[in-house]
């Protein structure tokens, strides 16, 4: 029996028509059962009142969610997509709007697939509104270039 490998499922966020026209930012949509209950879990409301919070989930979210990202520095060296970047960006909004733009694709895609949050569905989450793209799961041996990508849903 051969095995199986499960598709790694990516959401490309787009910027056309904000501050951030130009950056391009993947997340990862396939999460673990505890990265899944810790978004579920988290408040964002909370975060103005809580800078640790806000800082430990955008780290998290960083190193567990952000694939990759056309990010640059002023000397024009690319900036690792990680944690400790992701806080260290000097744009706090832009931060935000990557964890928030997340949750809200995860919703859309749930209830395309008949999810909606509160059901149990790993895919249900709450959302924020934003724009968002998300690439079809790519086989084994493609690379993320040659992703089919659907357009923003409103």
């Amino acid at each position: 029996m051969s095995g199986y490998q499960l598709p790694k499922q990516i959401i490309v966020l787009d910027f056309k028509g904000t501050d951030w026209e130009g950056a391009e930012v993947k997340l990862r949509r396939s999460i673990s059962l505890d990265t899944y209950l810790f978004y579920q879990a988290l408040d964002t409301t909370k975060m103005d009142e809580d800078a640790q919070l806000l800082k430990g989930a955008l780290i998290r979210f960083g190193d567990e969610l952000l694939d990759s990202w056309n990010l640059h520095d002023d000397n024009g060296d690319p900036i690792p997509a990680d944690g400790d970047h992701l806080i260290a960006l000097g744009d706090t909004r832009f931060s935000l709007t990557l964890l928030l733009e997340w949750r809200n694709a995860t919703e859309a895609r749930a209830k395309e697939e008949g999810a909606s949050p509160g059901d149990g569905s790993p895919l249900a989450m709450p959302s924020q509104n934003g724009r968002q793209s998300e690439a079809q799961p790519a086989t084994t041996g493609r690379s993320s270039q040659s992703q089919r990508r659907s357009k923003p849903r409103s």
